[in-house]
């Protein structure tokens, strides 16, 4: 593929940086590098048998869970649950289900990646409202898992809206002789697009899940405009057709329904061509990715919810009183609250 000189991409880089599967990298490019597959194919077998036991204990535990991404996503988008690399496990599961969760996956050798799960009650329901996640590693088998109650951070709709939303959006696959019930074609889609536009596109590997899924018409456009009419997404779908069209000239894109905003795409192009596995890497680039972030949705909630986010840190998120000083610190002296809680320069 000849891309446009603003982005200089090689097999190594899109491998490390965009973590894109060889056989991705070869569609991706137009090679071929059969001495690489292999070895790859046969990592991945082995990431599949982990999810398979990881999510096998959660369902005799009793605790329902929905996969996002991961095995089962390369398994609808590229026929091979072994095609489309990934760093963790994803798995939306009730909040009130977490804790035994917690318990069922330290038995497997996982150990919580930040912080522990708190024990008082107030504090839980501080990060259940605030955060959206648990992380959970595994030193050993280097192996990842996020526990989500929530699909994103970051959404203009009440998370009893998006609930119903998912619920109402699921269906049913039989992996390996099981039955999972995952995002539907149009609500996983969605699901990748905000979520890739919340991480400002930064990993091509989004965008080649998202140009599959154009490309083949693997969901109901009329469905798919429905559902980001209810989310207010309508400008992240315009920015995401903006990086498609220059990626991919051949113009497999998502249904035309707004005008994309310039400085969102340029921001994600910048994200795009950096290697870096950070959001932002200096004061400016942190600015700027709030700015991206705040322009994401419309609304005066989602963005004074966006700011308490964002002035509060995974640690923060335990504790009410920190949290407070948090905010007063980055009113009195913004600049020096971005630099030392980001750490940029």
């Amino acid at each position: 593929m000849n891309l446009p000189n603003l982005l200089q991409i090689n097999r190594e880089l899109l491998y490390n940086h965009h973590r894109l599967s060889h056989q991705q990298i070869d569609d991706f490019l137009g090679e071929k590098s059969s001495n690489l597959l292999l070895p790859e194919k046969m990592e991945l077998m082995e990431q599949v048998r982990e999810f398979l036991l990881i999510t096998d204990i959660l369902t005799t535990g009793q605790i329902s869970f929905i996969p996002l991404k991961g095995p089962l996503l390369s398994l609808r988008i590229y026929g091979d649950a072994a095609c489309r690399r990934s760093k963790d496990f994803d798995l939306l599961i009730e909040f009130n289900s977490l804790e035994k969760a917690i318990v069922l996956l330290k038995d497997l050798g996982f150990k919580p990646q930040f912080y522990e799960w708190p024990t008082d009650n107030n504090l839980q329901q501080f990060k259940q409202k605030l955060r959206n996640q648990f992380h959970l590693v595994h030193p050993q088998k280097k192996l990842y898992i996020e526990l989500h109650w929530k699909l994103f951070h970051f959404l203009p709709v009440k998370p009893a809206i998006m609930e119903t939303l998912v619920h109402a959006n699921l269906m049913e696959v039989e992996f390996a002789g099981r039955k999972f019930n995952v995002l539907n074609a149009e609500m996983d889609l969605l699901y990748l697009l905000i979520h890739g536009s919340l991480h400002t596109w930064r990993r091509l590997k989004w965008l080649v899940d998202v140009h599959e899924i154009a490309k083949w018409k693997l969901y109901n456009e009329e469905k798919f405009v429905a559902l980001v009419q209810l989310v207010s997404a309508k400008k992240l779908v315009a920015v995401c057709n903006g990086l498609l069209h220059v990626i991919y000239p051949a113009n497999n894109t998502l249904p035309n329904i707004g005008k994309a905003n310039s400085f969102m795409v340029s921001h994600c192009f910048k994200r795009i061509k950096k290697d870096s596995e950070a959001e932002y890497d200096s004061l400016w680039e942190a600015v700027s990715y709030f700015a991206f972030v705040m322009k994401a949705f419309p609304g005066i909630k989602f963005k004074i919810y966006t700011l308490q986010y964002l002035f509060n840190s995974t640690l923060d998120a335990g504790d009410k009183k920190r949290s407070v000083l948090s905010m007063c610190w980055s009113i009195l002296n913004p600049k020096k609250f971005i630099k030392t809680r980001y750490h940029v320069e």
